[in-house]
């Protein structure tokens, strides 16, 4: 199978998170799969005890507010895990990683987004 083209700077700003997942944490984001293609964030949680996105983003705030994680944001890979296009579901290995994060913890991992230039209320696709 042959990997597909990066995607054009038009199409959004790319950026990365940093996680360290503790044993008993927990993401505090909803998810969904909007395309197949990619996931993308429905809610991020906020609060006490709201989870690690939420501790992200209060550190982005003061030092790069742009890479704070917000709704319509698309995880396009997780570690290593990337869509696979040649599959009915590509976004379900993507859906298995962050499950298998969720129940086991206790790693560091690398989150990809992207953002795309319209407001995250407008509809987006992969």
């Amino acid at each position: 199978a042959t990997e597909p083209p990066p995607p054009s700077v038009e199409s959004g700003r790319f950026f990365h998170a940093d996680f360290d997942f503790p044993k008993s944490s927990k993401f505090g984001l909803e998810l969904t799969s909007a395309t197949q293609l990619c996931l993308q964030v429905r809610k991020v949680n906020t609060g006490d005890n709201s989870g690690l996105v939420s501790e992200w983003n209060a550190r982005c705030e003061l030092t790069f507010p742009e890479d704070r994680i917000v709704p319509g944001d698309e995880i396009l890979q997780i570690n290593d895990v990337k869509p696979d296009l040649a599959a009915e579901k590509p976004s379900l290995r993507m859906q298995q990683e962050v499950r298998r994060l969720g129940a086991e913890g206790g790693e560091a991992f690398l989150m990809v987004f992207r953002r795309h230039r319209e407001s995250a209320q407008d509809s987006m696709s992969c």
